[in-house]
This record gives C-alpha cells, sequence and structure tokens, in this order.
C-alpha cells in the first residue's frame, strides 16, 4: 500500500506538470517545439518530485525512530524472556529441592515416631498372673513409684504389709493351643484350679508386688516379657520360672501366642557379609567424601559411577533429564538400596530414570564440604571478569588444582558426563546453561549462606564454562 500511494502522488505531479505546460503554449499561440517542451517538463517534474521527498522526510525520520524504538524493544523483552525462564528454572529447582527436605522431615519424623513406639514398647511392664496390664503409656519407673506411694500411704481401702495375708503365688494361666483357627474353652480342670484357688489372697497382696519384689530374692513370681518372646539375659532368681514360660509347648493368648519367630534377636548371617556391614557403618548420604573413598577403596564412589552410567544407558534421550525431580518413594528406595549396598541394581526399567537423578543429585548436595570447596569457590567465580577464553582457562585449571585430588577427580568425572548430556540437546533439551542451573546450587556453594542468592547468576555462568571447555580445562590440565 505505501509503495501505490507513493506511485500515486509521483502520477499527480507528472499530470499537474504536463497540464500547465500545456496550458502556457496554449495561451502563447507559438509553434510547438517538443524538445523545448520535454526539458522544462522535466525540470518541473524533478523540483515537484523534490518537494514531496521533502514533504515525506519528517514523516519517514519519524517512523525510522519508531522502528529502532521498537527493534530494542523486542531486544529487551528477549532478554527479560531469557532471564524469566532463568529465574523460573531456579524457583523449580529450589522448589523440588524443599520438596525433597519436606519429604526426608516426614521420613525422620516417621523414624522418631517408630523408634519412641518400639521403646514404649519394650518398657511396657509386663502382665501379672492374670494376664492384666496396669498401664498404658506409663513408664516401668512411674508405675513403681505410684505403687510405692500408695504402700507409703496408709488407706482405709488398702491391706498394709503387716495386715495382708501371706502371699500366694499364682501360676501363669494355662491356655490351649489354638489348632486350625478354632479357639477352645479355657480348662479349668488341667492346671486352673490353682489359678481359682487363692484368688483373693493373691489380690489382697498385689499391692506390694511393686516394692517387695527387690526384697524377695528366691521368689517364683518375677517380671517377664510377654509369654512366647524371648526374654533379655536374667539374671539367677529367675531360672525355674522363665524356664517354665519358655516351654515349647506352651502358647500364649492372641497376639503373644507363637511369636517366637518374630520377637528373636537378629543375627548377621555367616555367609561373609561382613564387609557389607562394615560399609554400613558410615552412611553414604551425609558422609564426607574422602571417608566414603576409603571404605569403597575406589576412585569414583559407587553411586555416582552407577546413576551416571544408568543415565547414559536409558536416559539421555529424556526430556528434561536432570531438571525433572522423580518421586519421592522411588528417590527413597534409590536412597535406601545404596545405603544398603553399593552394588544396588538400579537396571529395573519400571525405575523412573529421573528418580535416579534424584538420587545422586542429593547425594552431592548432603556432602559435608561440596565438591567445588569453599576454598576454590572464590577464585572460579572471580574467573568470570577475565575477558580472554585462554586466560579464564588458565585460572580456572589454578583454581582446580587447589582441590583435593578425590574431589577434582568426582568433578572431571561428572562434567564429562554433563558435556555429553549437552552434546544431545536436540533430544533432551538439555542445554549447558540449564544443565549448570540444575548443578550449579548442588555441587558449589558459599559458607555464608547470606550469599547464596547474590551468587547465583555467578555460579551459573562458571558452571556452564567448565562444561563447555572441559576438554580444554581438565584435559590440558598437569598431572
Amino acid at each position: 500500500m505505501v509503495f501505490l500511494d507513493a506511485q500515486k502522488e509521483i502520477v499527480l505531479r507528472e499530470l499537474e506538470v504536463l497540464r500547465e505546460h500545456i496550458a502556457t503554449e496554449k495561451q502563447s499561440n507559438a509553434p510547438l517545439d517538443l524538445g523545448k517542451v520535454s526539458n522544462a517538463v522535466l525540470r518541473d517534474l524533478a523540483e515537484a518530485l523534490r518537494r514531496l521527498k521533502e514533504s515525506f522526510m519528517p514523516q519517514i525520520e519519524e517512523l525510522i525512530q519508531k522502528r529502532n524504538d521498537l527493534v530494542e524493544e523486542l531486544g529487551n523483552l528477549g532478554r527479560m524472556k531469557d532471564k524469566s525462564f532463568q529465574e523460573f528454572e531456579q524457583l523449580s529447582l529450589k522448589n523440588a529441592q524443599l520438596a525433597e527436605l519436606n519429604n526426608q522431615l516426614v521420613h525422620q519424623i516417621q523414624e522418631l515416631y517408630k523408634a519412641n513406639s518400639n521403646s514404649t514398647d519394650s518398657n511396657r511392664q509386663a502382665p501379672n498372673g492374670l494376664g492384666i496390664y496396669h498401664h498404658k503409656d506409663k513408664s516401668t519407673a512411674s508405675v513403681e513409684r505410684d505403687l510405692r506411694s500408695i504402700t507409703n500411704e496408709p488407706s482405709p481401702g488398702i491391706v498394709q504389709p503387716e495386715e495382708a495375708e501371706p502371699i500366694t503365688v499364682v501360676q501363669g494361666p494355662q491356655v490351649v493351643s489354638i489348632r486350625k483357627g478354632q479357639p477352645k474353652k479355657f480348662n479349668w480342670k488341667r492346671g486352673g484350679q490353682n489359678v481359682a484357688k487363692g484368688v483373693t489372697k493373691g489380690l489382697k497382696g498385689a499391692f506390694l508386688y511393686g516394692e517387695g519384689k527387690s526384697q524377695r530374692e528366691g521368689a517364683q513370681f518375677t517380671e517377664t516379657a510377654p509369654y512366647g518372646s524371648i526374654p533379655p539375659t536374667s539374671d539367677n532368681n529367675s531360672g525355674p520360672q522363665r524356664a517354665q514360660t519358655q516351654d515349647p509347648s506352651r502358647q500364649g493368648f492372641g497376639f503373644f501366642g507363637n511369636q517366637k519367630t518374630k520377637t528373636s534377636q537378629w543375627k548377621p548371617p555367616a555367609n561373609g557379609s561382613s564387609s557389607v556391614l562394615n560399609e554400613g557403618s558410615i552412611g553414604l548420604f551425609g558422609s564426607d567424601l574422602e571417608q566414603r573413598l576409603e571404605v569403597e577403596r575406589g576412585v569414583i564412589p559407587s553411586i555416582v559411577t552407577r546413576c551416571i552410567e544408568e543415565v547414559e544407558l536409558r536416559g539421555m534421550d529424556v526430556e528434561g533429564i536432570y531438571r525433572k525431580s522423580g518421586g519421592s518413594s522411588q528417590v527413597q528406595m534409590v536412597r535406601d538400596g545404596f545405603e544398603r549396598s553399593r552394588d544396588f541394581d538400579i537396571s529395573d526399567p519400571d525405575l523412573d530414570i529421573h528418580a535416579v537423578t534424584s538420587a545422586l543429585k542429593q547425594y552431592f548436595r548432603m556432602l559435608p564440604t561440596p565438591l567445588i570447596t569453599y576454598d576454590v569457590y572464590d577464585m572460579l567465580l572471580d574467573a568470570n571478569n577475565i575477558t580472554p577464553a585462554s586466560s579464564r582457562i588458565d585460572v580456572m585449571q589454578h583454581g582446580l588444582q587447589e582441590l583435593p585430588r578425590v574431589h577434582r577427580d568426582v568433578l572431571e568425572f561428572l562434567v564429562f558426563h554433563l558435556k555429553r548430556v549437552v552434546d544431545r540437546e536436540r533430544e533432551n533439551l538439555m542445554t549447558s546453561l540449564n544443565i549448570a542451573v540444575v548443578f550449579a546450587p548442588t555441587i558449589m556453594r558459599p559458607e555464608s549462606l547470606s550469599r547464596e542468592m547474590t551468587d547465583v547468576q555467578k555460579k551459573n555462568e562458571t558452571l556452564q564454562f567448565l562444561v563447555d571447555n572441559c576438554q580444554d580445562i581438565f584435559m590440558g590440565m598437569p598431572e
């Protein structure tokens, strides 16, 4: 449309000039000189076009200025979009880290709750001769203290020790073993008479049980574990009665019956697995890298080699590898597996590859000393200000030389793997910048938490340069 408008204006000027010259020739009544007329027409037409161009110049300059402003605005919007995407990636990573920390806290709370419940169950007072528990949530010490206070304070409703009848030892209850799931009635004829006989006397003396237990050395009725369970190491005072309660022909009531296999103490297998126990004595997650390698007697931790091997086998073409997080249950399963054995199998196709990468990132994140140590952190960040790439490589090589040999070997192994991930960017959409955004807060962090957010951009640039130039940096370092 602009081109047609310009053509229209030019044609109008030509017609106007021709009309003026034709009218002038008609008024002069002189013979028509085509050469003279054509020169005059061309001269006037050029002058008219010049005036037309000058009239459009302010509009053209204004439009050019608007175009330049729009180009600059588009550039700013593009940069803002990239920055927003980077901030989104960082927030997503922080969100994933917070979710992982939340899962860890929930898991720890559950473990503490289980440990407390187990300790409460282990401290529960054994049932008396009638199989009745006298407390539910109180500890044995509190019950004994209550009984002691009861026996020390006179009360009209409680028989005092000097007024009590002789204590009758009540035998353990005789129950009929359950066969084929059919319960039978309690047989009062077989041993039940001793239970029924003197029950009143036994109840009168029961209040003195907590205080008098420590004073009766030869007593047969002692505090034992539930029927069917393996009691702890006993003293010489409980021999006859405990031997009787542990008779394999006897069974207890309900859930207490036939639990010898459930409550038996765990014994270590005798098939040469002591090395696994020695490795398990030092936890994997949260342990020092050098200390872990001393246990494994290797160069790279087994969890790092196994996870990276699995990623290179079936995760290099997965979109968002290392950026997406795995399910918390599968991540915890991978963690527990490597805590038990360094040869834990993660090659199951049903195991999400993102769970493997999340476990690997958690391992690096939980190192007490980060993979890029605090001593080298500032040196690598300062290298971002060096403009020539060759000089920057030299400075980074000098900084990496300051790392402990174990940290440098693991870092080199990891960075070359990340470079292979970036080489398949078309498939997994993970550029070196995306990899840096994911791994920078995982393998390098400042000593001061106040710098955690201010150094985000510098850490990303450092790790991105390290991944892009890993061949020149690591292969050019002296041994």
